[in-house]
């Protein structure tokens, strides 16, 4: 029995300015099974991010449709995006973007609180523990952002996003300004997420660190989408339990 795709993206456009003047994205069209690693790569202004929102139900296509697991993003109700994104979805963007007053932990702990508030006190700090091992954030976990390196930071960021193990990660450029190490960090953290929590993730990049371990490639170009072809490349990692 041939198992639907958990996300389609059908003949997707998105315009901005006075009479959709301007065409950010033109008839984009692909689909994702569970626990595939798309990257989205192309020049600044290509329409990488504005892609990532439309997925994310934080802005509309003006035309086309989002489906997810069966259900399309328009026929949602707001109560029913929000829950979506809440729950199901984590965001990685460029900015880590922590509450400043937080420390690290804290900051993990309120984004599951806030996405799951069904766990109970001693499963939120199992799952907090779990993500603090496998970002490399144990010593750190106490310290606030003004006190975090950038790359801890952004690692801090993918925790808060990924802790609450949602079906679909959005990253924006999640190492664009990280070096080896911390780059080398955040894969393995997206690589656990796929093969042992079957997470779908989407990753807007242009490095190549990251494009490397991508099972696709979608190049967009002048609006237009050039699907390539990656391997997928073995890469050691901790398994959340």
């Amino acid at each position: 029995m041939t198992t639907a795709p958990v996300l389609e993206c059908r003949a997707v456009n998105k315009c901005f300015g006075k009479n959709g003047s301007v065409q950010a994205l033109a008839e984009i069209s692909f689909s994702l099974d569970q626990g595939e690693q798309l990257c989205i790569t192309g020049a600044s202004g290509s329409g990488k991010t504005t892609l990532l929102h439309i997925i994310g139900g934080l802005q509309t296509p003006s035309s086309g449709e989002i489906v997810i697991q069966g259900k399309s993003l328009l026929a949602m109700s707001l109560r029913e995006m929000a829950a979506l994104r809440a729950r199901d979805i984590g965001f990685v963007f460029q900015s880590a973007a922590l509450i400043p007053v937080l420390s690290a932990r804290e900051n993990i702990q309120y984004a599951l609180h806030l996405a799951r508030p069904d766990l109970t006190p001693k499963q939120q700090e199992q799952m907090v523990d779990e993500v603090l091992e496998v970002t490399n954030l144990e010593e750190r976990k106490n310290l606030r952002p003004g006190e975090l390196s950038g790359g801890e930071c952004q690692r801090t960021a993918i925790a808060r996003a990924v802790v609450k193990r949602p079906a679909f990660i959005l990253a924006d450029e999640p190492t664009s300004s990280l070096d080896d190490d911390n780059a080398s960090i955040i894969n393995a953290v997206f690589r656990q997420l796929q093969h042992h929590h079957r997470s779908t993730i989407l990753i807007a990049t242009h490095d190549a660190r990251i494009l490397s371990f991508g099972n696709r490639i979608i190049r967009l170009k002048s609006s237009i989408q050039q699907p390539l072809s990656s391997p997928l490349a073995p890469f050691p990692v901790k398994a959340l339990k």
